[in-house]
């Protein structure tokens, strides 16, 4: 029978086979808690000095473009960054200095509000009914039954439109073909007839916006794009729809829904659907039309006007999940719908997932959920970083002004930020976690010595177990002949919490490099080895796993309890 230690050795060495896992390969999502006090950090202020400069340098070249840039954590009142620039050129209609609470036209990131009145009505809309329960006249709008010149309305379901995943194309009409001369003639494109040409609305400039009545008489008239749910197609007729489903089953305008549901309960007191009666709260380009363009039946998909303080407001909202949605629905919420052809990429609803590695020591995946705009020019980003709590807002009006400018301004910041955060988050973990806990007491079957203890330690990976001894016996089995040079234990948050205890899991590491990359090498796809969310809770003793640990804080939020509830032991900070 082998000795008590090398047994433990042992089935520590199990259970990390059994998941492959990686020498860094913790579960999805943060490796430690969210830092609470970002602000008042002086490293971290150095950090933020030297973004405001990088902006400084950008913004310095935008002679008729304005730029506000916005982050903030939702554990603080205050923004951690609030950056704002006034060009030289602008429309004197509008105002003459911007800040925080200058309003844009925030485009396609409307379609946030929208999907989040859809869940907001659960219980009145069920995401997976088809479209036509809630908007009858959509079942009748195609004259063949052809499903290559017409959409099968039945099969298009409330949940396939709010993730693009409808298959529908993306308009009503957004016809180039007025607005470039001689276009026909250099392309061979053939002439229209009356009949055949496109709609003279549309929400272009100079347009007046399309009306239910000319979708109803004219979508009929365009093909599907895909069968639902074959790939993701962006489409703003899937948002305009839902807007009109949230008529239906409320009773209420699009803009009284939103103000009663989410502008009020948010505080976002400077935020409209359509423009605001007042120009002057508002920055307008020097030669813009875009300004108070009118999408007509589309408000809901690109319709809202904010400022950068209220879009702020708006993601704190959502990720304290103080919109109406439990912390589970926001969760829902806040996870992808389907994959694009782009590894960097997913969608949700209607989340444009960017996932990021490299950005902190650890290089980790980390996922912002971000949601872009863009109407003429103006653009608009929000974006909400789970693992950190943060929520960032970038938005840009004038000649300067598209998405590949906005996603470079806000790659820029992240890469800048995030390295600055993490920190923060160690040494916050650090100051609360580290520390060596003991126990005296035993199990009152176990014959064995009594001693247990545990040392935590934060560092670039964060929480390590660097020793642990339970009931006189050495866990980790550094003495042991089975035990490899290369194990090691890091716990994890879970996000569970009951008054001053939170839980945690572990994983136990203990391939080498060497290992991992030899048997990566056998796979077609990245990263193989990096399994460990197939090991959580894999093995237990005695109805309690083996990675489940339990930590009693006191008011100031430091651990002064470490319980590994298989081990039945409770052990106390003693440093």
């Amino acid at each position: 029978m082998a000795p008590l230690g090398q047994s433990l050795a042992l089935i520590i060495t199990l259970h990390a086979t059994l998941l492959l896992a990686q020498l860094q390969c913790p579960p999805l999502g943060p490796i430690l808690p969210p830092p609470t006090n970002l602000t008042q950090n002086s490293q971290l202020q150095q950090v933020i000095a030297a973004i405001d400069a990088q902006l400084q340098n950008f913004s310095s070249s935008l002679n008729a473009t304005a730029l506000s840039v916005g982050v903030r954590s939702i554990h603080e009142t205050e923004p951690l960054l609030s950056f704002h620039y006034t060009p030289s050129v602008f429309n004197k209609s509008g105002t003459h200095k911007v800040d925080g609470d200058t309003i844009y036209s925030i485009g396609s990131t409307t379609k946030l509000f929208t999907a989040l009145s859809i869940l907001q009505l659960q219980g009145k809309v069920n995401p997976a009914d088809p479209i036509t329960k809630y908007i009858p006249k959509l079942a009748q709008m195609s004259k063949t039954h052809d499903p290559l010149l017409a959409v099968d309305w039945e099969t298009v379901t409330v949940d396939a439109l709010a993730s693009h995943l409808g298959g529908i194309g993306a308009d009503l009409t957004n016809n180039v073909i007025p607005y470039i001369p001689s276009i026909t003639a250099e392309t061979g494109l053939p002439p229209l007839t009356q009949s055949q040409d496109s709609l003279s609305c549309g929400g272009a400039p100079g347009t007046p916006g399309c009306s239910w009545d000319d979708f109803f008489d004219n979508f009929g008239r365009r093909p599907p794009v895909y069968a639902p749910f074959t790939t993701p197609v962006y489409s703003n007729i899937g948002y305009a729809l839902l807007g009109r489903v949230i008529e239906n089953v409320t009773g209420k305008t699009y803009a009284a829904y939103l103000q009663d549901a989410v502008f009020t309960p948010a505080k976002m007191s400077h935020t409209f659907v359509g423009p605001p009666s007042n120009s002057s709260m508002g920055f307008i380009p020097a030669e813009s039309n875009w300004w108070g363009t009118s999408l007509g039946y589309e408000n809901s998909s690109g319709g809202i006007y904010s400022t950068n303080n209220d879009l702020l407001s708006f993601g704190a909202a959502i990720l304290s999940s103080k919109l109406l949605l439990s912390p589970v629905q926001t969760r829902a919420w806040m996870k992808p719908k389907t994959f694009t052809s782009s590894a960097g990429v997913s969608v949700g609803a209607p989340w444009e997932i960017a996932r990021g590695a490299n950005l902190t020591s650890d290089a980790r995946i980390i996922d912002f959920y971000t949601k872009t705009g863009n109407l003429g020019d103006y653009t608009a980003i929000l974006v909400l970083v789970p693992d950190y709590d943060l929520v960032v807002a970038v938005n840009l009006a004038g000649p300067d002004s598209s998405i590949a400018t906005i996603q470079a301004v806000f790659s820029t910041l992240v890469q800048s930020l995030l390295p600055g955060v993490d920190q923060v988050a160690k040494d916050e973990a650090s100051r609360k976690y580290a520390g060596t806990y003991t126990s005296s007491s035993s199990p009152s079957s176990s014959s064995r010595a009594s001693n247990s203890s545990i040392t935590l330690s934060a560092d670039e990976y964060g929480l390590v177990v660097s020793a642990f001894s339970a009931n006189g016996v050495n866990v980790l089995g550094a003495s042991g002949a089975s035990a490899s040079a290369n194990t090691t234990v890091r716990l994890y948050p879970s996000n569970l919490a009951a008054g001053n205890q939170s839980a945690w899991r572990a994983v136990y590491q203990t391939l080498s490099t060497a290992e991992l990359d030899a048997f990566d090498a056998q796979l077609f796809f990245p990263q193989g080895s990096c399994q460990s969310w197939t090991g959580v809770d894999l093995l237990t003793y005695g109805f309690e796993a083996l990675d489940y640990f339990v930590f009693t804080a006191d008011q100031n939020g430091v651990v002064v309890q470490v319980e590994p509830k298989a081990w039945r032991v409770v052990m106390n900070r003693t440093d």
